[in-house]
This record gives structure tokens, sequence and C-alpha cells, in this order.
């Protein structure tokens, strides 16, 4: 075999190799957390539906303002709500979802505030859901009943 032959093939197999080593680390870090995040937050709901008697419980989002919360919705005692658990399964607190506006949220505040390309949604605070109104570069917490700035982080600064 020609020297050159034999090097480009070594050179080859070498990069081959790389490759596959990259691209399993990649498999390994990077999807391996979110794999067992969604792995957690499916054993949370489990224990939410068996314990609680929450039925057809759906992720949401979570919350993480001043401890880690699962914020969902599902159906207790034929009601629609909404309910947040820690990321065990225990239920924190839960509410109707007929008590709840998002867009009246996101409309009152407005009227004191711009917001630019906002996210509205709902997380919980202090032992008690709020409406979390989030930007790019800026979180604001409302008081779920009066509409009132619980709190605001300023993020991406």
């Amino acid at each position: 075999m020609q020297p050159k032959l034999k090097s480009a093939l070594t050179t080859s197999g070498l990069i081959v190799f790389l490759l596959l080593i990259v691209v399993s680390l990649m498999v390994t870090f990077v999807s391996g957390p979110l794999e067992k995040q969604r792995r957690e937050r499916v054993s949370a709901f489990q224990r939410v539906k068996a314990e609680y008697q929450i039925t057809a419980p759906v992720y949401l989002n979570t919350s993480s303002y001043d401890r880690v919360c699962l914020i969902g919705e599902g159906t207790f005692e034929g009601i629609r709500i909404y309910f947040s658990s820690d990321p065990l399964g225990r239920v924190l607190d839960h509410i109707a979802q007929d008590q709840v506006d998002l867009n009246q949220a996101l409309a009152f505040a407005s009227k004191s505030a711009t917001f630019e390309k906002p996210l509205v949604r709902l997380a919980y605070f202090k032992g008690k859901f709020v409406v979390a109104i989030i930007e790019q570069k800026r979180e604001t917490l409302l008081d779920i009943s009066t509409y009132s700035v619980v709190l605001t982080v300023e993020t991406g600064v």
C-alpha cells in the first residue's frame, strides 16, 4: 500500500472515531439532564394523581422564584384547577381555573408598565399563586387577585 493512501486511511479512521466520541458525549451530557428532569416530573405527577386525587394532571411550567415548584393543571372533585407541587409530588396549593385570568392580569399591568414580547404564565411565590410576566430582560410577578406588583427581577443584564 502506498504511504500516502495508508496515511489518509489512518487519518480518516481517527476522524470518524473522534466524531463518534463527540456525538456520544453530546447525547450523554446534553440530553441526559433533560431526560432526568422529565422522568422526575412524570414521577411527581403520578404521585399527585395517586395521593391527591387530581385527575389528568398536566405539567405547565416550573416556578423557581423562592423554591422549585411544578405548576400543573388537572381536575379535583369535578373542578378544573391549577396546582403547585414540589419536585417530589407533594401538592402545596391549588386554585380553581376560573379564579385566574392571565390575559386580564397582563392588560391591567400594562396600564402602568410597558412589556416587550411578554410571556404570561402562572407561578408560585412565597406560599401563593402569582402571575409571572416574563420578558427577555425582566420578570414581574403580580398578585393573582389585585394584580399589584409583588416582585420585579432584572435578568440578562
